[in-house]
C-alpha cells in the first residue's frame, strides 16, 4: 500500500500541485500536510504513553503523579457539551461523516472543478 500511496501523492503533485512530501513534492514541512513523510509511523499513542509513564515514575510528588495519571485516563474527555472524535474507529468516524454529508466536500460534488479534476488525474495516470 505504501508504494500506491506513494504513486498516488505523485499523481496529486503533478495534477493540482499537492505537496505531500517535503522532499519529493517541496512541502514547508511535514506537520502542514506532507503526512507521506510519516507514512510509517505507528497510528498510537504509545510513544506519547511510554514519555509520559517515564515522566510520572520520576515525579517524587504523589499528588502530582497521581493529577498525571488521570489527565492521561482522562485524555480523550473533553467534558460536559463536548465531543471527542476518535478517527480510528467506524463508530468514532460515524459524526464526522455525517457532517461532511451536510457539507459537501468541493470533490463530492459534481461539475466543474470535479470534472478538471478527473480529468486531470486520469490524463497523468495514462501517461505512467
Amino acid at each position: 500500500y505504501k508504494k500506491k500511496c506513494e504513486t498516488l501523492a505523485d499523481l496529486l503533485y503533478e495534477a493540482i500541485g499537492c505537496q505531500l512530501t517535503v522532499s519529493r513534492h517541496g512541502a514547508i514541512h511535514r506537520t502542514r500536510g506532507a503526512f507521506m513523510d510519516g507514512i510509517d509511523e505507528p497510528l498510537n499513542d504509545a510513544a506519547w504513553l511510554f514519555s509520559r509513564f517515564r515522566a510520572i515514575r520520576e515525579m517524587k510528588d504523589e499528588p502530582a503523579r497521581l493529577e498525571a495519571i488521570d489527565a492521561i485516563l482522562n485524555r480523550t474527555n473533553p467534558g460536559p457539551g463536548g465531543f471527542y472524535d476518535n478517527l480510528g474507529s467506524s463508530a468514532g468516524l460515524r459524526r464526522v461523516r455525517d457532517q461532511c454529508m451536510r457539507s459537501p466536500h468541493p470533490l463530492q460534488r459534481q461539475g466543474p472543478t470535479r470534472l478538471a479534476i478527473s480529468l486531470e488525474i486520469s490524463r497523468i495516470h495514462a501517461r505512467s
